[in-house]
């Protein structure tokens, strides 16, 4: 029997199924690609063929990934996954910024804080380029990475 598509939830009850173990992302020890089933929890209703993601690293160490999930009403949903720290709450940032050159001035989505497993969703308008910045610090609070990825340009 294939299991139940979750419905959305508010992050407060996807940490609390995650720090349970009730429910998986998929990243760390386990499959390196998340399932539709962990996508639509955090995104909603996602096209499961239409996902990006690209790697955060700092010095070769992976901190985290940048996923990019097309959704069936056409936006992209944008969320940074915690790697290396993934469990402990820690600072994570996340801005999506639409390139038309630098600086990057049409920055119209953001989500900071001290997360402990992803720090989004962030709806974006498909169609555009996105230069995606993100920002990690260990759990006592130094900068480990502030850089920026970029999405396809459609």
């Amino acid at each position: 029997m294939l299991p139940r598509r979750p419905v959305p939830r508010p992050r407060a009850l996807v940490a609390g199924l995650l720090a349970a173990g009730a429910l998986s992302l998929g990243l760390g020890a386990g499959p390196a690609t998340p399932t539709a089933d962990a996508r639509s929890t955090v995104c909603g209703d996602v096209v499961p063929t239409a996902t990006a993601q690209r790697e955060v690293r700092a010095k070769g160490r992976l901190l985290g990934r940048v996923w990019i999930h097309l959704r069936r009403n056409g936006t992209s949903c944008i969320v940074l996954r915690a790697v290396a720290y993934k469990g402990t709450p820690h600072y994570m940032s996340l801005q999506v910024c639409q390139v038309s050159g630098r600086p990057y001035r049409s920055c119209t989505g953001a989500d900071a804080g001290r997360y402990r497993y992803y720090a989004g969703p962030i709806d974006y308008p498909m169609g555009a380029c996105q230069a995606i910045r993100v920002k990690i610090d260990v759990p006592n609070g130094r900068r480990l990475t502030d850089q920026w990825v970029y999405g396809a340009c459609n």
